[in-house]
């Protein structure tokens, strides 16, 4: 298992408090942004926001 780390909990405060988005899906962003990753979702309006990359797959 692996174990957040102090980076990702940080990025995912800051992704969490201005716009409070559910927890789940701001650890998910935060882990995209540190470790420079890609979401690949249908849901890109949940996750537009600054440094996040991201592949909308409805439009593939």
């Amino acid at each position: 298992m692996r174990f957040l780390l102090d980076t990702d909990v940080l990025n995912a405060t800051r992704l969490y408090v201005p716009d409070p988005m559910p927890e789940m899906d701001a650890l998910i962003a935060a882990t995209a942004v540190e470790h420079d990753m890609t979401i690949v979702t249908r849901n890109i309006r949940k996750f537009q926001l600054p440094g996040v990359n991201l592949l909308d797959t409805s439009t593939q």
